[in-house]
């Protein structure tokens, strides 16, 4: 558990007396006690979204900066690539202020539930997550490995955009060959905004994303990010039963 063990109820105390190492039924608990998902939850995840869009914008333009201040050294190019990277870190911080806003909305139990799941680093490798990333093109369909190393590869300061691929990934740019356009990278991102509990979809990436839970499963969550995860998802043979 984390240090968070002080702010416990009594009944949550009792339960993890009984399943010492497994978090799933505690979270499951916190689950029932929250009586609905509020439009903060959606919020939250859908601002987290769109920090990891921005942290890999800027992986991708440091990149390119480091390639120009290798080989061409063109003034210009660097000039503007830097005036990018800095427009994108004070993006990255109004949207860190929003995710705080949103995160304050959370109520008693739900705000435990949330501060215990992301007290582990590779929460986002729950397979939920994972098998979404891989059907979306990511990288958790290649064996590059990226979304496995992004916990660990990632600064301090941005740690709200660690997790998977999004449209400005930039292995997953080489990979297809191609950059979309901003109104299409636009649309791609309004597909998967999250915004209702009635769509099977949302309440999936929810639940992954803020309790650790999925489905009725009955499995630890640790248990799930803590196994060796594959080095891709076989998209072939897991397209069927994704959720």
């Amino acid at each position: 558990m984390t240090s968070g063990n002080e702010s416990l109820s009594t009944a949550e105390r009792n339960l993890m007396k009984e399943v010492t190492g497994d978090i799933g039924p505690l979270q499951r608990y916190r689950y029932r006690l929250t009586s609905e998902t509020t439009q903060a939850q959606y919020n939250l995840i859908n601002t987290e979204q769109s920090l990891r869009e921005l942290a890999q914008k800027e992986e991708s333009l440091t990149e390119d900066l480091n390639e120009q201040m290798r080989y061409s050294f063109c003034v210009d190019e660097i000039k503007v690539i830097e005036n990018q990277l800095n427009d994108l870190n004070q993006k990255y911080f109004t949207l860190r202020q929003t995710w705080l806003r949103w995160r304050n909305e959370f109520t008693e139990y739900l705000s435990r539930a949330f501060d215990l799941w992301r007290s582990y680093p590779n929460w986002y490798l729950h397979p939920v997550l994972q098998k979404d990333c891989a059907l979306k093109g990511g990288c958790c369909g290649r064996s590059c490995g990226c979304c496995l190393k992004r916990a660990t590869a990632s600064s301090p300061d941005r740690k709200l955009g660690v997790g998977h691929c999004s449209v400005e990934c930039p292995c997953c740019i080489k990979s297809r060959a191609f950059n979309l356009i901003d109104t299409r990278k636009e649309e791609m991102c309004n597909l998967f905004r999250l915004s209702s509990s009635t769509f099977r979809y949302d309440d999936q990436i929810l639940r992954a994303s803020i309790w650790g839970l999925a489905n009725d499963s009955e499995e630890n969550p640790l248990e799930l990010i803590n196994k060796r995860p594959p080095a891709h998802w076989d998209i072939k043979n897991q397209v069927t039963h994704v959720y």
